[in-house]
């Protein structure tokens, strides 16, 4: 296969040395969960108990209420000790009897073997298993499977790129779980007329792709390709480009060119709920920065508080000057500890100052650094001026605002560190308030 090299990116220094050869641990029990029913693109799941209710580890809580969208379930048995409304998102306190009673976990197949499940029960299936995009985007992931999309479809991407610095969740589940991802990928073509899988590493992943290349076999039904470490090389379309050749227009969806991106996380999650029953209820998630002493990479239960996690891995409070949800290019700093591990964070950082690359802003001097590393071949450098001119529509019509992928390549490279990533959501956000008439 002829790897394509992508458009743009950037080298930031990577810092996965951290974690990459830390092995999954398992975060002991918490007395508490606050789990939102908000953690997937579309609407937000439905309650499905009252305060005061018992319910058991993997019971449904949140109810699917439309068809973007998934279901949301206890990640403990235990009883709700209350139903909040937090800045319009809705969450579901569950109180944890240390007791693990589970429902009836109800595997897709049994003993292996495809039992002949018809394509809209399995559509249904992962829906109710409240599987969406662990990779950040958080897409309901049965929309991928959709009976009417899948037929067209010819091949399916498992995106294992993870190009964000310090990040090495999906890293550490190829590694350590290679055998399930292999199962849950050769039993993809039992029920979507597809021709291949392609499992898109990059080159910095060495364990990874040893242990991925001794499941391979010689029908070329499945393929392995090394991807040039480079961000944001793990961007889905980014990601097509490389492997396909074939670039996916911004208001087209992969699934319109025979494809289908599928992340590592989503993949093992797949395997839990076919093989297993197990709804998603928990997610690896890297913990990680000069700020964490003990950088680790750690099973969590939706719902788990970040001021535990981070306190689980060491956080030393005094030194840290920023915490990341997400990884330092894409992710989102917080004010305060009080939010909640939800289904999308893959990473949660404690940054020292001195990683946080933050440099007094002054004029920008027409480099074009901003254009040579942009993926989307854009001209970032006009968006500043315009924002601050109130100008919106025409970052829009004239240098095409909404095919941004809001990567930060950019802002990165800029020497004059201009502050182009906050221009560009204030033009977006302007620009969504002016179709909806606010």
């Amino acid at each position: 296969m002829k790897i394509l090299k992508p458009r743009g990116g950037v080298h930031p220094k990577e810092m996965k040395e951290l974690t990459s050869d830390k092995n999954i641990e398992v975060m002991p029990d918490l007395k508490e969960y606050k789990v939102s029913l908000h953690q997937h693109i579309g609407v937000p799941a439905f309650p499905m108990v009252s305060v005061g209710d018992y319910v058991m580890a993997g019971q449904e809580i949140g109810k699917c209420t439309a068809m973007l969208s998934v279901a949301v379930h206890s990640p403990v048995s235990g009883y709700i000790k209350d139903i909040v409304k937090e800045n319009n998102e809705t969450f579901i306190i569950v109180e944890n009897d240390f007791e693990n009673n589970w429902v009836d976990l109800k595997p897709w197949y049994d003993t292996n073997l495809f039992v002949g499940k018809t394509s809209t029960k399995f559509v249904t299936f992962i829906r109710e298993m409240g599987i969406c995009g662990l990779g950040g985007a958080m897409f309901p992931t049965h929309m991928k499977f959709q009976a009417d999309e899948y037929e067209k479809i010819h091949t399916v991407i498992i995106n294992g790129a993870e190009c964000e610095p310090y990040l090495n969740s999906d890293n550490r589940i190829m590694v350590e779980k290679t055998s399930e991802i292999m199962i849950i990928l050769n039993r993809l073509f039992d029920f979507m007329n597809i021709n291949k899988v392609i499992i898109a590493v990059e080159d910095n992943k060495k364990e990874a792709i040893e242990k991925i290349r001794k499941f391979l076999d010689d029908s070329g039904k499945i393929e392995l390709a090394v991807l040039e470490s480079v961000y944001p090389q793990g961007g889905e379309k980014q990601i097509i480009k490389s492997l396909m050749g074939i670039e996916v227009p911004v208001h087209k969806i992969p699934m319109e060119y025979g494809m289908a991106v599928i992340n590592v996380g989503t993949l093992y999650a797949l395997y839990e709920g076919m093989y297993r029953g197990k709804p998603l209820i928990e997610r690896v998630v890297t913990v990680s920065g000069l700020g964490i002493k003990e950088p680790k990479n750690i099973l969590a239960k939706i719902g788990t508080p970040i001021k535990d996690i981070l306190d689980y891995a060491g956080i030393d409070r005094s030194k840290t000057y920023k915490v990341i949800l997400g990884g330092p290019m894409m992710g989102r700093t917080i004010g305060d500890e009080k939010e909640n591990l939800k289904k999308g964070t893959g990473g949660i950082l404690a940054l020292l100052k001195d990683e946080c690359n933050e440099y007094e802003t002054k004029a920008c001097i027409n480099c074009g650094a901003c254009v040579d590393v942009c993926p989307m071949g854009l001209m970032p450098l006009r968006y500043v001026e315009l924002a601050r001119k109130g100008d919106y529509s025409r970052m829009e019509k004239r240098y095409s605002l909404s095919s941004c992928i809001k990567c930060g390549c950019c802002e990165y490279a800029c020497p004059t560190k201009r502050p182009i990533i906050k221009s560009i959501f204030l033009g977006l956000k302007k620009l969504k308030e002016e179709k909806n008439g606010l």
